[in-house]
């Protein structure tokens, strides 16, 4: 990553989905590219986790949006997000995403040897210290279900979760919190990327209903999992897409 983004340059497809008595979609291209300067690189990836910059709003298509960058994300990667400021539900866009180095030119990357792309074993380490509950001093109480977590690993990856709990407490204490507004089997699912950073494996075909996604995303959004919530809007976008699909063929 060079010491300064110039820019990032975002082509913008606007899409607006309308609805009658038969489901259609309209689509309306709008091409245009917005360019968002980022200084003082290395200064803010050292400012903490969740430091986020974010850009002045600016209007596509006639609605309004912003860039939120986060230097230093979850995992340590540098993540950016494109949010949509206005009130309307039925607005989507699509945007590509470059990086530009000083010359305004992407930047190069050289390796003498291939990269290393094995699976690192953490993720599975996590997800097994959460099923069996080993050294948990939180327990959530769900419904009829108690699901055992560990407030540190929470508190790193959820603000919220970090705000609720606040300061350490000593060691051999146990916390109990009720959750009111989520269901059991969605907090199960919640919990479960907060350790691995990925859904559980669905059986069914075609994946979680749509159901599923849309209490997952409310979720993700109480909770400030901002990468979550991506995930979630991606999913249920992509099914209105084959769902307006079907439609056009029948």
């Amino acid at each position: 990553m060079p010491r300064h983004i110039p820019s990032l340059p975002l082509p913008l497809q606007i899409t607006k989905i309308s609805s009658s008595r038969s489901r259609r979609i309209i689509t309306e291209h709008v091409p245009t590219t917005y360019s968002f300067q980022v200084t003082n690189y290395l200064q803010l990836k050292d400012a903490g986790f969740h430091a986020c910059v974010t850009s002045p709003g600016f209007s596509v298509g006639g609605y309004n949006w912003q860039i939120a960058f986060y230097p230093d994300d979850e995992d340590g990667y540098t993540s950016l997000y494109l949010r949509y400021l206005g009130q309307a539900t039925d607005v989507r866009a699509k945007c590509t995403v470059s990086v530009l180095g000083n010359d305004g030119q992407p930047p190069l990357v050289c390796r003498d040897t291939p990269e290393d792309v094995s699976p690192s074993e953490l993720p599975g380490h996590l997800e097994r210290m959460l099923r069996d509950g080993r050294c948990s001093d939180v327990t959530f109480r769900v419904g009829g279900r108690k699901f055992r977590a560990h407030r540190a690993l929470l508190a790193a990856r959820s603000p919220v979760f970090a705000k609720l709990f606040g300061p350490m407490p000593e060691k051999g204490t146990r916390r109990v919190v009720k959750v009111v507004d989520v269901e059991p089997a969605i907090f199960q699912i919640l919990l479960h990327y907060i350790y691995t950073g990925s859904l559980p494996a669905c059986h069914d075909e075609g994946g979680y209903d749509g159901m599923v996604m849309e209490h997952l995303l409310v979720a993700a959004g109480k909770y400030g999992l901002e990468k979550l919530k991506l995930m979630c809007e991606e999913e249920l976008c992509r099914r209105i897409d084959e769902e307006a699909l079907v439609t056009t063929n029948y």
